[in-house]
């Protein structure tokens, strides 16, 4: 039975439902939620948003990737690249009620970039256009079919702040624009997470911004290589995901007043 468009949430037997709701498809839940409703409303919500992510990830996982972002050359030469091609989007994707709260937890000010660092389907980018106008979204996506399915769903909103690049992140003439802050979650490989995280570095030396990380691989290498990323009190208890700020901004987040 498909999720009711008006309905927000409800208690049923001291359990809270989230539904669905297209006047405001992205919102801020301060309560706590199942896994499933958190999923089920992600799922409503690409629904709305005219995604084919099935369709899209079933002809990957058949054909391939065939729109592959143009590289020079890698630094992840060697290591088979991880493309996670033929996932649901509940593996694929962060839901977008998690999104909205990690975004909330950085208390970015007005004219913040943000960047998601291997974006998928651009899910940040369309909780950025909806709700945060006064932020600029710049999403890069190895996969070209993922990056072609965001640009048309996305057509119809017409977000003047909200950009996808088809680009191959590890290609060592790759550099990330300057943002304020960086979502970064596995990806590729191990050799193309730590070219990422080095070209961050470089621009900590200039810029104070904050990183939000996300899986095994990505979080071994900070921990163990990258001590100018300082974990941040703000990071989410019941997420996967942590926050992290360069030392800079970290010093002056912690400072006594």
């Amino acid at each position: 039975m498909p999720l009711s468009p008006w309905v927000i949430m409800f208690f049923h037997r001291q359990f809270i439902v989230m539904m669905f709701n297209p006047a405001d498809p992205f919102p801020l839940v301060k309560i706590s939620l199942s896994y499933q409703d958190i999923q089920a409303h992600s799922a409503a919500a690409d629904a709305w948003l005219g995604f084919e992510v099935e369709k899209t990830e079933a002809a990957l996982a058949q054909t391939g990737c065939r729109l592959r972002a143009p590289r020079i050359k890698t630094e992840a030469s060697g290591e088979k690249q991880q493309l996670w091609l033929g996932l649901a989007p509940t593996s694929l994707q962060t839901p977008y009620s998690e999104i909205r709260d990690l975004i909330e937890r950085l208390n970015l000010k007005p004219g913040s970039v943000i960047c998601d660092l291997g974006a998928a389907y651009g899910r940040m980018g369309f909780v950025v256009g909806k709700c945060y106008p006064s932020f600029s979204f710049i999403g890069y996506e190895y996969v070209g079919e993922r990056v072609q399915e965001f640009k048309r769903c996305a057509a119809r909103f017409k977000f003047p702040n909200v950009k996808m690049v088809h680009a191959d992140l590890s290609s060592l003439n790759f550099q990330p624009q300057a943002a304020d802050v960086y979502f970064l979650y596995d990806y590729g490989s191990p050799k193309s997470i730590r070219k990422t995280l080095y070209d961050l570095q470089r621009f900590a030396k200039t810029k104070s911004f904050s990183v939000v990380i996300r899986g095994i691989n990505v979080h071994e290498q900070v921990q163990s290589s990258h001590s100018w990323l300082v974990r941040s009190n703000a990071s989410p208890t019941n997420s996967k995901s942590s926050i992290f700020h360069t030392q800079i901004e970290a010093q002056a987040l912690f400072s006594p007043v």
